[in-house]
């Protein structure tokens, strides 16, 4: 078999109409770039100039890219593994071959609720995007609290979208940045007109909840931040006291999806 070279193999992708990336762009640029080529079918070649290649942010970067096309489009393949090739840093990233299906979905906890999508038909695997690690920080500053493992491990699949799932509420990125100050808002709200309700309840919601959606401008779901993997989650009913939804939530979600 001949040795790898990744120079022909690149050249010849961009022969073929692939994308070539050459120079660093601001982080999102660089993801949603790779990611409207991919969606469309196009590889993409990231290979850095001489210049900028020998800067840490291109390879950071770069490598950032091919993190996060693996979590929008499980099966995209990086024809050529990540390394430097004659002093050159290059990256080669092929879209998916072949839709995501239940048959060929990898087996193992990474792929655990897009298989659950997939089996109850409310998405098939291109409506399944999943977040960045960077991501998933961006939630925990907004809403000050680390995510349990189970959670955060369910947005890492889906936490962008999942097909049909939740369509009628806040429940995704980027609007999970800001749930909790709207549930916050709605709870301020109900005290101010308390005399509204027939048999009011104040309720405060603890520093270290997780608001993971909201519907209607009245309702919202919660689970409490404290160290737990898989801890309980809570509805309320703005005027009302929570009540306990669901034991863990990983057994949410998997009623959410069921």
């Amino acid at each position: 078999m001949p040795p790898l070279d990744p120079i022909a193999i690149a050249e010849r992708e961009i022969e073929a109409g692939a994308l070539l990336l050459q120079h660093a762009l601001p982080p999102d640029r660089l993801r949603n770039t790779v990611y409207r080529a991919l969606l469309k079918g196009r590889a993409v070649v990231l290979w850095p100039t001489r210049g900028s290649a020998c800067a840490a942010s291109v390879r950071a970067g770069f490598a950032a890219a091919v993190e996060a096309a693996d979590l929008y489009f499980p099966g995209a393949q990086v024809a050529v593994p990540a390394g430097d090739y004659d002093g050159q840093c290059l990256y080669v990233i092929h879209p998916i071959r072949t839709p995501l299906t239940l048959d060929n979905c990898p087996p193992g906890d990474d792929y655990r609720y897009r298989r659950k999508l997939l089996a109850a038909g409310v998405a098939d695997g291109l409506s399944i995007c999943g977040l960045t690690p960077s991501q998933i920080a961006a939630i925990e500053h907004q809403q000050s609290v680390a995510l349990p493992r189970a959670y955060a491990a369910f947005l890492a699949e889906c936490g962008r979208a999942a097909g049909r799932l939740c369509g009628d509420c806040h429940f995704f990125y980027p609007s999970l940045k800001g749930l909790k100050q709207d549930a916050l808002e709605m709870l301020e709200e109900a005290r101010q007109e308390a005399q509204d309700y027939t048999d009011f309840h104040d309720f405060h919601l603890p520093a270290n909840a997780f608001v993971m959606a909201t519907y209607q401008g009245y309702q919202f779901l919660y689970c409490l931040c404290d160290g737990a993997d898989d801890p309980a989650v809570y509805a309320c009913i703005v005027g009302s006291a929570p009540i306990p939804l669901h034991d863990s939530c990983s057994a949410y979600l998997d009623a959410l999806i069921g």
